[in-house]
């Protein structure tokens, strides 16, 4: 029986066949591995299964022409030059003339002397950012290094400038301010039709286009003028239900074009993205709902069909109006009050408006009182315009805008309203809802084209409910909700795989008792109880205006007597689905974790695998499931651990 391994590399422009020993195959695969790599798979990111100790020490022979890394075909300075290049890797074990792969991947160099070349062996893939950025209308201005600004007088109907900024970073759309321009044309005044912060048209990584009042043809070089640019920050990331989240990014401040506030859209389904019922997307002003797309929100007047204006007092800071029927409103509803007496109650400001506090009863609605008189008040000839909480048809959300609420909901204007205080949002997340819309949404982040859930049947429903505002990698944030979620998850040839930590599979591995060298099983720590805590943002109806107050939730279920309480990260702000994903975890904590030395490379075993066997020396019998798999190349072993089931053999016979 031929056991060997095999080692191929992808370097200067060329596949490089390596082994232990000279091995003849489909390729003749060359003596100069210096020393048996060490590969160990598990967990490195929460719940994201990866390289966990992985080298290898190739032979350095700098003149041998037959070495990928020679002098003489100028791999040796390539690789010297660049050490943190990314060299592709594929790792194999050859046994009775049947290869199987072990892993693929890279590696880089992380050491060398005069004998070898040591290098580090990870994934092959680039993670990515989680969060995309845009132009914060709040945001500070940044100086930008330019060469000049050049007139190009009217360009299809435009006044365009051209600016010569190497490197600039921009894209199209970005928008900039220049002041203190000798050359006045090139200037971007406060007060113009244009706006002081104009859009870009990015011409490459050097030119950008801007459009100007009046038209010119001249030049400036740098030095005299000053051109700055809108910093970015990053849009919070959505997943299923979110309800009241901070963290809004404002695109528009209505000092440009149309009135009104405008925000980025973090991700929330907009009307056309749903079938069946919808999920309004709802802008709220700190505690104050101030915009809904639910079309049944609309404005209209009282009195109306039967409901008059019957009454009105003033307790301190509070109005209260009284009305004959119901007057349909709610807290958070915004009114416009014409008509009453004395004049001043009356606010003729259809921006702003009062904001309902509170509807004590189905005929009696509180607002703030910002008016001081002393006459007595009257509505008997008043008329309250509810704005509605409805966008408007003309400021309707977009897949990438929230537009404030339109000043009239019942027209296609474009002109909206201001916030006053922090926006916040509801609505459901268009990147999904369940643990397997999640590593679909992963999938697609990184461009992976197949997801495998053979190891996660219950997937689709385990429900999330995430909002991230903090920049982080994709796989460490899906490492992190992973092992939250209890599930795990490794790529491997261009495929995702999803294992339920809980889930047994039906098939199994069997391994005889003479093929193990040895076992140790580590009981589990005692654990008193499992908990989850976060932060909801609630209404706060008790003080005037209405406010938006932070409260901690929390689940926790009891496990033991004594021993420590273990936090989890939530992944859902739903009690009764953390505290079923609780339990699901508590199960896999209170079981013992094993680790068995196998003779052989064992490349038929996986992470996920369930695998059993008969401990003979120990008198048990073992059905585990593996989380951590050790080739060690140099002893022809294989190390797997993971959490199992340990019971007293009841059988002589191996499954």
């Amino acid at each position: 029986m031929s056991e060997v391994l095999l080692v191929e590399i992808d370097f200067n422009d060329q596949t490089w066949y390596l082994s232990e020993e000279g091995f003849i195959g489909d390729n003749y695969y060359a003596p100069y591995l210096e020393s048996s790599p060490e590969l160990e798979l598990g967990q490195i990111k929460g719940g994201y299964i990866s390289v966990r100790i992985g080298n290898i020490s190739i032979a350095n022979r700098a003149n041998d022409r037959s070495s990928p890394f020679s002098i003489f075909g100028g791999g040796y300075s390539k690789l010297i030059s660049n050490p943190t290049t990314k060299i592709p890797i594929r790792i194999y074990w050859e046994q009775n003339q049947q290869s199987e792969s072990i892993f693929t991947g890279t590696m880089y160099l992380q050491s060398f002397d005069v004998d070898k070349l040591d290098f580090i062996i990870e994934d092959d893939f680039e993670d990515v950012d989680l969060l995309d950025s845009v132009e914060d209308i709040k945001s500070d201005l940044t100086e930008i290094s330019t060469i000049s600004i050049k007139g190009l007088g009217v360009v299809s109907g435009d006044n365009l400038a051209e600016v010569l900024a190497p490197d600039h970073g921009l894209s199209t759309g970005d928008r900039i301010n220049v002041i203190n321009s000798s050359i006045a044309n090139f200037n971007t005044p406060e007060g113009s039709t244009l706006g002081d912060r104009r859009s870009i048209t990015k011409v490459d990584d050097n030119f950008f286009r801007y459009k100007l009042d009046t038209a010119t043809t001249s030049t400036q070089p740098s030095g005299v003028y000053s051109l700055k640019r809108l910093q970015k920050k990053n849009v919070p990331f959505s997943f299923g239900r979110v309800t009241r989240e901070k963290g809004l990014i404002q695109t528009e401040d209505g000092t440009e074009g149309t009135r009104g506030f405008a925000y980025a859209n973090p991700q929330l389904k907009i009307a056309s993205d749903f079938s069946g019922t919808l999920v309004p997307i709802q802008l709220f002003d700190d505690g104050v709902l101030v915009g809904s797309n639910d079309t049944n929100q609309v404005k209209r007047t009282l009195p109306s069909g039967g409901v008059n204006l019957t009454g009105i007092s003033v307790s301190y800071d509070v109005i209260t109006i009284t009305t004959s029927a119901d007057h349909g409103l709610i807290a958070g509803d915004v009114i416009q009050l014409t008509g009453a007496t004395p004049a001043v109650i009356n606010n003729n400001d259809i921006m702003t408006g009062y904001v309902v506090i509170d509807a004590p009863s189905t005929t009696t609605f509180n607002i703030f009182n910002n008016a001081e008189f002393s006459d007595t008040p009257s509505v008997s000839s008043a008329t309250i315009t509810h704005q509605g909480e409805y966008f408007g048809s003309g400021r309707l959300p977009t897949a990438e805008t929230i537009f404030s609420r339109s000043t009239d909901n019942t027209t296609s204007t474009t002109d909206g309203t201001v916030l006053l205080g922090t926006a916040l949002v509801s609505g459901e997340s268009k990147n999904g809802s369940t643990i397997a819309d999640f590593f679909a949404f992963i999938a697609n982040k990184l461009n992976i084209p197949s997801v495998d859930f053979s190891q996660a049947p219950n997937a689709s429903s385990v429900n999330l409910q995430l909002w991230e505002t903090r920049q982080t990698k994709v796989l460490d944030f899906a490492g992190e909700l992973a092992i939250s979620a209890n599930y795990l998850f490794e790529i491997r040839n261009d495929i995702i795989k999803v294992i339920d930590r809980g889930f047994e599979p039906t098939e199994f591995i069997s391994i005889a008792n003479y093929d193990i060298i040895s076992v140790s099983y580590k009981m589990p720590n005692p654990i008193k109880a499992i908990r989850s805590s976060w932060n909801v943002n609630v209404v706060n109806a008790t003080q005037i205006p209405a406010q938006l107050d932070e409260r901690e939730e929390s689940v926790m279920i009891t496990n033991l007597q004594s021993g420590e309480i273990r936090d989890i990260t939530y992944s859902t702000k739903d009690i009764e689905e953390q505290r079923s994903i609780l339990n699901s975890i508590k199960e896999v904590l209170n079981k013992p974790v094993i680790t068995v030395d196998i003779g052989g490379i064992r490349s038929d075993i996986k992470v996920g695998n369930r695998i059993k066997f008969n401990r003979e020396e120990d008198g048990v019998t073992v059905d585990m499931n593996v989380k951590t798999i050790n080739f060690r190349f140099d002893n022809l072993q294989t190390q797997v651990a993971g959490d199992g089931i340990i019971k007293l053999i009841e059988q002589d016979d191996v499954y």
